[in-house]
């Protein structure tokens, strides 16, 4: 029993910190890559420089992630824990499709393919003009679909926290502020929601972890 207490308060400490890092590296990184891109650095080294940003990036989510994990089975809170493990699953596909992109890329092509590729893009170009209009409408269409379903997920996640708002502290704030932020990311403002939430789920994991210290 004390051993599991032991290793519960380390993940939560753990992915407390997490946060605190995908923050900062977030901040960090994003500074760093525009530098890089503006300074006409070796395409290689911004490449390279991505990739590295991407797996710390995500490393960090996903132990941010499981400190939810955690909560969601010590107190019996299953919504919380399948939401939880729904983005860990959607942050390991995305590590490994930026992954596999980045390695093709490296690859090198034959001239003749490149020709070909080349040929069938000037092709398409032809074939496909768009106008700004149907530009436009793509980009409204795809900020719809990505707020929908993040919506849903940020609704199903506060609920998720809301039925822990008994056992930790801060539970019940970071869920009403996830349900909030889901409901109103179609209109941008959301996405402020959800991040003043993020910082509140960091605060909510150092108390849980300082909780089991008692």
């Amino acid at each position: 029993m004390y051993n599991m207490k032991k290793r519960e308060r380390r993940s939560l400490k753990v992915a407390a910190w997490s946060g605190i890092l995908v923050f900062v590296i977030s901040l960090v990184l994003g500074i760093l890559n525009q530098f890089l891109l503006f300074a006409q650095v070796n395409w290689g080294i911004v490449q390279s420089v991505s990739l590295l940003s991407s797996a710390l990036l995500y490393t960090f989510s996903i132990l941010f992630m499981y400190g939810f994990v955690v909560l969601g089975r010590k107190y019996n809170a299953s919504l919380l824990t399948v939401m939880s493990w729904i983005l860990i699953a959607m942050s390991i596909f995305m590590f490994v499709f930026i992954l596999i992109s980045s390695f093709l890329q490296i690859i090198p092509t034959v001239d003749a393919q490149e020709s070909f590729n080349g040929a069938l893009d000037a092709w398409l170009h032809q074939q496909y003009e768009v106008s700004l209009a149907e530009v436009l409408a793509f980009i409204l269409i795809l900020h719809v679909f990505v707020s929908v379903v993040f919506g849903i997920y940020y609704v199903l996640f506060g609920i998720g926290l809301l039925k822990i708002q008994k056992q930790v502290e801060h539970a019940r704030t970071a869920g009403i502020l996830n349900i909030v932020a889901g409901a109103t990311l179609i209109i941008i403002i959301g996405w402020l929601v959800a991040f003043v939430a993020y910082i509140i789920e960091i605060i909510l994991l150092f108390k849980a972890s300082q909780k089991l210290e008692r």
